[in-house]
């Protein structure tokens, strides 16, 4: 039988790299797109990070039920099909802020009808290419193994290079591709990238007959269902763990950098490579272990326990990441750049040890299973399938269960929870223990996190929420020597007079003398400080001065409360505000002083949604609309000054209506604040 070109294996490999890249990409631009237009909350961002890894999850089940003598074949045309099919999802973006806004608009529906209507409009649009990115890597698997003794190998390798491809695509589509193509371009680049691995794979087997060798079964000799053999349980409950544990972390992670390293696009793309890094560096050493198959079911234990008590310190240490950052801003550059690399090796001291150790076991669970009743494909579309499956699970219990339930902290514990208990179960035939007593020691292990979890809180809230990222500098410039002086003087000079940990982010108020201020992230959003008090007043005097008979008012962002209090001295009827995190409300009265007690006027109400959502489905006008948060460069945030927003804004203001947005131009070019003004302007003109 002919043999396959030469160098195919080494080809291969950099096609399903490549892949791994534009899969990246897709998922970053898909994010930003619906974060558009379903907002920045939780749930929103939630639910099309479900459905994305759900369209993966489906892609890798379905492969892994049919095998076929020519699967690069296959391949090739799953990844042109990836490519073309992303491409049909760039106009119909561009077309849904439209129907879904008027749709909500004509039907109002309830909250759970809107999140199952998100949830359909968000899998009609993604789940065609991302079936097909879910496919790629058992199919690739399968096309590189012919023999048993290859899979391990071709397993690791393969996952290895895909998941290298994945972090240089998150590297490059925010720091290099989105600055410089933008949106559009970067789309058709990736597609682009996706067609061409679908026709060089093509050009892989032109003209030479299937590939050599004999496939894991003879089932696969011809295409079609294979027979199903049953997965060992073990199997599905530590890749079901692994992957709920991994994306729980994820989100965790998000939520704890952004109170050190701030919440800009940029730091959760330097955590999210911190993060694929790795697990590239976990599988490299698998690759380097394999030859040598250890007693896979004593190392998955040992690994699986080692997870879990690192996840447990994980938590104490992201509590000195603030003093840590503070004195290295000492010693580095006062360049984006040198700030930037810091903020990654910071991610990387917290993540490195625990995502290694994933690295490590996802190609090792593969030796819970009896390979000589599975196929290439099989094993690693299921375990693939599996983790996916665990991974969307993670997201949604700690996203609307644990977070809102127990703060971040706490959650942490939770989710070390995961392994340690698979791990009671992961010693299988090497242990003497019945299942029973396994039971048993699982049920006592959780009992025991539980307790911990009550007692376990090692964060030192002062420096948690003194914003660091934004503050830190300065500080540092007449800041005597010794590592633990900002601790120390903040415990000094400040009393935290309120903590939650919300939704969206970590809300404190702070004492400073007679002065107070409320923070989320670290990130001041109003007080009785005199260079806010300005600010917060003006915002709402402007412009219902500047209106001729001002009536209804809409104000984006509730903070201290100052600017809504100010817009109810006036003659309003409606005084409505949006605010995207419960908590910020929470202590309203804390600042009675100057916001008036506005919460119990009747001409006050407080809806807590994205503002920009809110106004793409209402149809509620206004004769004035102010929009608070300040910060172009914070994540989510950046979706209020763009001309899309400002389009929306105009379509909700009445004949002669105003509106007043503010922003910094602290920590911003020259170039931004003029590229901001322009953006404003051109929807704006009379601004």
């Amino acid at each position: 039988m002919p043999q396959t070109r030469p160098g195919f294996d080494k080809i291969l490999r950099v096609l399903i790299f490549f892949s791994g890249s534009s899969a990246l990409i897709y998922e970053s631009l898909w994010m930003r797109s619906f974060g558009l237009i379903f907002g920045n909350t939780t749930r929103a961002v939630t639910i099309v990070l479900t459905t994305f890894m759900g369209g993966l999850a489906l892609g890798s089940h379905l492969a892994s039920r049919f095998s076929f003598r020519r699967a690069v074949r296959v391949y090739a045309a799953v990844e042109a099909g990836i490519g073309l099919s992303a491409l049909l999802t760039l106009p119909l973006l561009r077309r849904l802020p439209g129907w879904y806004g008027s749709f909500v608009q004509e039907h109002s529906p309830t909250d759970a009808a809107d999140v199952i209507l998100r949830v359909l409009v968000a899998s009609l649009i993604l789940l065609l290419p991302t079936v097909l990115i879910g496919a790629t890597f058992p199919l690739a698997v399968e096309a590189l193994t012919r023999e048993k003794a290859q899979l391990r190998s071709n397993l690791g390798s393969l996952y290895l290079t895909n998941t290298l491809g994945g972090a240089v695509g998150v590297f490059l589509g925010p720091f290099a591709l989105l600055p410089s193509l933008g949106v559009t371009r970067t789309f058709l680049l990736a597609a682009t990238v996706n067609i061409t691995i679908g026709v060089v794979a093509r050009w892989l087997t032109r003209g030479i007959a299937p590939l050599a060798g004999r496939p894991l079964r003879t089932a696969a000799e011809s295409p079609g269902p294979t027979p199903r053999h049953p997965l060992p349980p073990l199997f599905i409950l530590v890749t079901f763990a692994t992957g709920a544990s991994a994306l729980g972390l994820e989100i965790l992670w998000t939520r704890t950098f952004s109170l050190v390293i701030n919440s800009s696009i940029y730091s959760f793309n330097l955590m999210l490579l911190a993060f694929l890094l790795g697990i590239v560096l976990g599988t490299f050493i698998y690759q380097g272990l394999w030859t040598k198959p250890p007693d896979a079911h004593t190392w998955v234990a040992v690994l699986l326990m080692t997870l879990g008590a690192l996840i447990l310190l994980d938590v104490a240490v992201a509590g000195w990441l603030p003093l840590i950052y503070f004195n290295l801003m000492k010693a580095i550059p006062a360049t984006f750049g040198a700030h930037q690399m810091t903020a990654f090796l910071i991610c990387g001291l917290t993540m490195l040890p625990i995502t290694t150790l994933y690295g490590l076991l996802f190609p090792l669970v593969m030796h819970l299973v009896e390979q000589e009743t599975h196929a290439a494909n099989e094993i690693s579309g299921r375990l693939y399938a599996w983790n996916t499956l665990g991974a969307i699970s993670g997201a949604l219990v700690c996203g609307f269960v644990l977070i809102p339930a127990f703060g971040i902290q706490v959650s942490f514990v939770w989710m070390a929870a995961l392994p340690l208990v698979a791990s009671l179960f992961a010693l299988g035939p090497s242990s003497t223990w019945s299942p029973p007593l396994r039971v048993g020691a699982a049920l006592a292990m959780i009992a025991l996190i539980a307790t911990v979890g009550r007692l376990y809180r090692p964060w030192d809230q002062q420096l948690m929420t003194a914003g660091i990222y934004k503050n830190g500098l300065q500080w540092s410039r007449d800041a005597p020597p010794g590592f633990f002086w900002l601790r120390d003087e903040l415990h000094r000079s400040r009393t935290i007079l309120f903590y939650k940990e919300g939704e969206e982010g970590v809300v404190s108020v702070t004492g400073l003398g007679d002065d107070r201020w409320i923070a989320i992230n670290g990130k001041t959003e109003g007080g009785t400080l005199r260079e806010d008090m300005v600010t917060q007043r003006l915002l709402a005097h402007l412009p219902l001065m500047l209106h001729a008979d001002p009536r209804s008012a809409l104000l984006i962002g509730w903070g201290s409360g100052c600017t809504a209090g100010v817009s109810g001295l006036y003659p309003l009827t409606e005084v409505r505000v949006d605010e995207i995190e419960p908590a910020m409300f929470e202590p309203a009265s804390l600042f009675s002083g100057i916001n008036f007690d506005i919460q119990l006027d009747p001409r006050f109400h407080i809806v807590f949604k994205d503002a920009r959502n809110d106004l793409l489905t209402t149809k509620r006008s206004y004769d004035v609309i102010i929009s608070e948060p300040s910060n172009p460069w914070i994540s989510g945030v950046s979706n209020l000054f763009t001309s899309d927003f400002y389009r929306i804004v105009r379509a909700r203001l009445l004949p002669g209506g105003i509106f007043s947005q503010w922003f910094h131009y602290s920590n911003m070019r020259l170039e931004d604040v003029l590229t901001q003004v322009k953006t404003f302007c051109g929807v704006f003109p009379h601004a």
